[in-house]
């Protein structure tokens, strides 16, 4: 008997199944989807589902799955533009403090 059904909502994304055995999260990438696919967790395997046999082609096998999720590749978000530049000031501010520290560790003669 299935535990968990999933119907994509794109052609390609993530799976989550999550493995209650092992109390491990799994992720699958999954691309080329079909419409209408249905997934589904049974027994001890996740798999897809052909409606018009019923039968379960297994794609993930030897976990105990209890949990399944499907995040498509549009929802899964990009980071801003924004913050690759402030990531990319505070690089640069590291690297010139450092460099700066660097240079400061040099002795000078004194002359006295």
């Amino acid at each position: 008997m299935p535990d968990d059904t999933i119907f994509p909502n794109a052609s390609g994304g993530f799976f989550f199944i999550a493995d209650t055995g092992a109390n491990t999260v799994y992720k699958i990438t999954a691309t080329d989807l079909a419409p209408g696919s249905v997934y589904i967790d049974v027994g001890d395997e996740f798999g897809i589902l052909k409606l018009s046999t019923g039968v379960v082609t297994p794609i993930f096998t030897g976990v105990s799955p209890h949990g399944a999720d499907f995040i498509s590749f549009a929802d899964v978000p990009e980071p801003s533009t924004a913050q690759l530049t402030f990531a990319g000031i505070l690089l640069l501010g590291a690297l010139l403090i450092v460099k700066s520290r660097m240079a400061g560790d040099r002795t000078t003669p004194r002359v006295c």
